[in-house]
């Protein structure tokens, strides 16, 4: 269910949308200049170890029935994991990548990007 441990640690990657993200009440409520950055840009920080691959999400029913996948991120290999989920009839948001990344985190050795868009 989920990838072996150390494949995401400090790394930096865009997200791709799901097949539903049109209809996520998290991503239609960011400013569209948000929206293509996450898309486009190397801005999410993924600082992680396990996720949740997205062959785990298509086998397993309940998770489908619970959950829209809305963003999908690649490992260092480019095998595809779950970066974002939206509960389907509740106001529950997860994501595999931090939001809140600190704009003042300027450890050389993390190739943290600082663009206007970061």
């Amino acid at each position: 269910m989920t990838r072996p441990s150390c494949w995401w640690t400090w790394l930096w990657r865009p997200t791709t949308r799901g097949t539903t993200s049109h209809q996520s009440h998290f991503i239609t409520n960011l400013p569209p200049d948000v929206k293509v950055a996450l898309q486009d840009e190397p801005i999410a920080m993924e600082n992680h170890g396990k996720g949740l691959a997205m062959s785990a999400v298509v086998e397993n029913p309940r998770l489908l029935d619970f959950f829209d996948v809305i963003s999908l991120s690649l490992d260092k290999s480019g095998n595809a994991y779950v970066s974002t989920l939206e509960a389907i009839r509740y106001p529950i948001v997860a994501t595999q990548w931090h939001p809140e990344k600190n704009p003042f985190e300027w450890t050389p050795s993390l190739h943290i990007p600082h663009t206007d868009n970061a």
